[in-house]
């Protein structure tokens, strides 16, 4: 009994997890379709940075959320990784920031490559360790 309301519940949050990964793609197709003018008014602003670093703001979250939308379609080591590794770059170009923590989000973003790396390279020698490196 225990384990049929186990693979009920487990079939119920998969579901949830494709509703608001559908739920999310839809936000995403919208925020696409409405940062079209933004787009039009920054190729017209000629030469304004501060437009364009509101644009380009923009643009990171919807890369982010698209990253969001993959992790929660199908979670992997990888999916997470890269939306870390968006996240830091969003931080490292639209904020200003002291070039100490500049050097640290680069750091990072090197650390999180790397890692990314050792993490399809244990995948593609060791496939039987793959499902533990998921979890």
């Amino acid at each position: 009994m225990w384990e049929k309301l186990r693979k009920f519940m487990q079939k119920t949050c998969d579901a949830l997890e494709l509703l608001i990964a559908l739920c999310v793609g839809v936000a995403l197709l919208v925020s696409v379709v409405l940062s079209v003018p933004n787009l039009i008014e920054v190729l017209s602003a000629q030469g304004s940075t501060d437009m364009f670093l509101v644009f380009l703001e923009q643009v990171f979250n919807l890369v982010v959320g698209i990253e969001f939308m993959k992790l929660l379609c199908k979670p992997s080591t990888d999916n997470v990784i890269e939306i870390v590794i968006f996240l830091v770059a969003r931080h490292m170009i639209i904020t200003t920031d002291s070039a100490t923590d500049i050097f640290l989000s680069v750091l990072s973003i090197v650390i999180l490559c790397v890692i990314r790396k050792f993490s399809r390279v244990v995948n593609e020698k060791w496939p039987h360790k793959k499902d533990a490196l998921k979890e």
